[in-house]
């Protein structure tokens, strides 16, 4: 990233109009809940650490949800108009509210820093909100983290990512399940606006060391051919330099290979 201007926004392009292209997404894909892969086995760039913010959100979680026993659903934070709003219209708030940050000096105006993560493939680079991971709950309005993804030697915003911090018993089962943000819980998969996926197909654990969290990626800002809450957009697969940490199968990717996406 050594060619990146990062401080003034130059050489940061703009999103693709419209939330993530939701007009032109292809029905059809699926993703699936799945692990993701630690990041432990990829080279780690300096920047925030996520292990450092999650042990501020584990303590808050071993006060808190965890206390009530396994299969709690973690909190969701959100402003009371947010549930009047369709799976649509808040998609596009979202986009609306952090469509600012396509501006890398604006995202760590407000407190974003690139994450100690590489550049993964199909996703991007992370910056990370330290403030938004040491909590215990989870603003739809207000994510952890943005997902930048690189095109030549430009960052373009691409995803929100949302995350909150659990805990996985003896076997490798979290002990909560992630919170529900998003208006989808009815929409048919089959005839989903979002490539055929809902929210909770999205949700993803990770499990880093002793560290564990949920995270769901939301490209609002880049259309993604697999559906606006899939892990990795197969645009980006390819990306120069990158690393395919976290890239692992899912179920339901058995396809991944024959549109583009790296298995």
């Amino acid at each position: 990233m050594s060619n990146l201007d990062t401080d003034t926004g130059r050489g940061v392009e703009s999103g693709a109009a419209g939330v993530g292209g939701l007009d032109a997404v292809e029905a059809g894909s699926s993703d699936r809940n799945g692990t993701r892969s630690a990041f432990t086995s990829a080279p780690r760039r300096a920047g925030v650490d996520r292990r450092s913010l999650l042990r501020t959100g584990a303590l808050a979680l071993a006060f808190g949800v965890a206390g009530a026993g396994g299969g709690v659903r973690q909190v969701a934070a959100q402003p009371d108009w947010w549930g009047e709003l369709t799976l649509i219209q808040q998609l596009r708030e979202v986009e609306r509210l952090t469509r600012v940050y396509r501006r890398v000096d604006a995202a760590a105006a407000d407190g974003y820093e690139s994450a100690a993560l590489p550049l993964v493939c199909g996703v991007g680079y992370y910056f990370d909100n330290a403030a938004r991971w040491a909590d215990d709950a989870v603003d739809p309005t207000r994510p952890e983290s943005l997902v930048y993804a690189l095109a030549g030697e430009r960052l373009r915003l691409a995803a929100v990512e949302y995350a909150v911090a659990t805990e996985v018993d003896a076997d490798g089962n979290p002990t909560t399940e992630p919170p529900d943000l998003f208006a989808d819980g009815e929409t048919p998969v089959d005839r989903s606006p979002l490539s055929g996926l809902r929210e909770v197909d999205g949700w993803g654990l990770v499990v880093d060391g002793e560290f564990a969290y949920w995270d769901l990626h939301v490209w609002v800002h880049e259309t993604n051919p697999d559906g606006v809450f899939a892990y990795r957009n197969p645009r980006y697969a390819g990306t120069p330099g990158c690393v395919p940490v976290g890239s692992e199968p899912l179920p339901g990717d058995d396809e991944a290979e024959g549109n583009g996406a790296e298995s």
